[in-house]
């Protein structure tokens, strides 16, 4: 097993790498046609989606007076179980020394 801290430039590039899209024949256009349904590549997946920085400004009552901003990126968790093809994994991996979310 082996974990993957993944960065995305977005949800779209991250579901067209961790998933496939179930295709299907249409005899009427001759062509295969997406049925909407995506079946994931791995068995642990898990989506953070937009991560935030540490900059948000309260006031003295903790009000938030200027949100956080949002980091690059749409961000997920992938622990590849042995036998799982994760080669496709290592471009978006961070790496993070202390990550914030780990496999129980």
């Amino acid at each position: 097993m082996k974990t993957y801290y993944l960065k995305f430039a977005s949800e779209q590039e991250a579901k067209s790498i961790l998933y496939t899209e179930h295709m299907t024949w249409d005899a009427e256009t001759e062509t295969e046609v997406s049925t909407g349904e995506y079946k994931p590549n791995f068995r642990n997946i898990s989506v953070i989606g937009l991560m935030y920085n540490d900059d948000a400004v309260l006031d003295e009552n903790g009000d938030v007076v200027t949100p956080a901003t949002a980091k690059e990126g749409w961000h997920v968790n992938v622990l590849a179980l042995d036998g799982e093809d994760a080669s496709g994994l290592e471009a978006y991996d961070t790496a993070p020394a202390t990550p914030a979310r780990i496999w129980g």
